[in-house]
């Protein structure tokens, strides 16, 4: 368990470079709620993410992002699905789960 002294993005990634375990060709996958729009309202403030994401390539990783999770009433209680697969994979070399509420 990692948590950041800094409760930020900005703060994840500065933990994640101090334990240097993201170096380059490692795949970090970035959780995302599937309803979150790419871009933000307002071009002056970074889209979630995107400092977190921005840092782990710069360490060489190579980052992708996937909607993980999404703020509704379940349909389905099965576990087969694109992003239980990739996890189980071993394909995986860190995830990055946050909060924009914390």
């Amino acid at each position: 368990t990692l948590v950041p002294l800094e409760h930020s993005e900005s703060g994840l990634a500065s933990a994640i470079e101090s334990l240097g375990t993201v170096s380059a060709g490692d795949a970090v996958l970035i959780p995302t709620l599937r309803s979150q729009p790419p871009l933000t309202i307002d071009e002056s403030v970074p889209a979630l993410g995107s400092v977190l994401e921005s840092r782990m390539r710069a360490l060489g990783a190579t980052v992708d992002r996937m909607g993980a999770c999404a703020l509704v009433t379940p349909v389905s209680t099965t576990t087969d699905t694109p992003e239980v697969r990739l996890l189980c994979s071993g394909d995986v070399d860190a995830v990055c789960i946050g909060s924009p509420e914390e």
